[in-house]
């Protein structure tokens, strides 16, 4: 006789206790990301507008926007945390539609976001490791160049962010940069790419494709077509899936090869992003469903 047939009053009594304290930790977390997000709004409140005078107020505005990088980095819940990530990149684009890498990033970081909630084979902590790493390599150069320019010129703020990229190797600083400039001359599918290689080649293939279980789960979608995690991305503002919205990482190239996501960043991605963006009200609202999901 199974134990449950036995003692059914014991077991009923231990299924009680473990879904009350399932409920408990979901309200804590609850708690916790309500005054999360209330931090990060008085946060932002309070910064303060800069006058700038022979360009010295970059230091100052690079430091704000890396004190609420570094906030939203710590926090310790992965969803909300992919939430916030998500909406900052949304913002970018929505305000400044030159930032096309924001607006990319928004829809694939927000399928991040999914899969970490709805997939029981994924290991969270190492896709929000690679999630934290881009949004803190990438994010606050696009934000400063955002929010500084004007009134810095580019030729001051293009010092400034080469001041403080002073940490990354040359090789490494060389795409970020020419993504800036590239910026600067209104080229915003170029600087996509640029930031693109830099993402895929230094960023995420340190942070995530070193991870052998990652490896492992390509290489069984690969070989055997069940899908171990999802390699589709979706032009929703959700985690809502369909054909139409639909974007699959080719058979033909190995989702562990930094150089393979840049092609199908390049050749496929960025395609399927300006069909979408035949209609701007689509996009708009796709990334504006995104954003809102950060500021509820």
């Amino acid at each position: 006789m199974h134990p449950m047939e036995r003692y059914p009053g014991e077991f009923d009594e231990f299924a009680q206790l473990v879904y009350e304290a399932k409920l408990e930790r979901e309200r804590k977390l609850e708690r916790a990301n309500a005054v999360f997000r209330d931090t990060l709004r008085k946060m932002r409140a309070d910064i303060p507008v800069y006058q700038c005078k022979d360009g010295n107020c970059c230091d100052a505005r690079w430091a704000d926007v890396m004190k609420e990088v570094n906030f939203i980095s710590e926090h310790p819940d992965p969803i909300e945390r992919n939430r916030q990530i998500n909406a900052l990149y949304a913002d970018l684009y929505l305000k400044n539609p030159n930032q096309k890498w924001a607006a990319t990033a928004a829809i694939v970081s927000k399928q991040v976001g999914c899969t970490m909630m709805g997939n029981p084979f994924v290991d969270n902590e190492v896709l929000g490791k690679g999630n934290v790493a881009i949004f803190q390599n990438i994010y606050p150069i696009l934000k400063v160049y955002q929010t500084a320019r004007p009134p810095l010129t580019d030729e001051q703020l293009l010092k400034c962010i080469k001041r403080h990229l002073v940490n990354l190797k040359e090789e490494h600083r060389k795409n970020l940069l020419e993504a800036i400039q590239l910026m600067m001359k209104n080229y915003p599918q170029a600087a996509a790419l640029a930031i693109a290689e830099h993402e895929q080649s230094v960023v995420v293939q340190n942070a995530m494709w070193d991870d052998n279980l990652l490896v492992a789960q390509a290489w069984i979608n690969a070989q055997t077509g069940e899908i171990a995690v999802d390699q589709s991305v979706y032009f929703t503002s959700g985690c809502d899936k369909s054909d139409s919205t639909r974007l699959s990482f080719p058979g033909d190239l190995n989702v562990s090869n930094a150089k393979d996501r840049v092609k199908f960043y390049k050749n496929n991605f960025l395609s399927k992003f300006d069909e979408v963006n035949t209609n701007p009200d689509k996009i708009n609202e796709i990334l504006g469903g995104i954003r809102n999901k950060g500021e509820r």
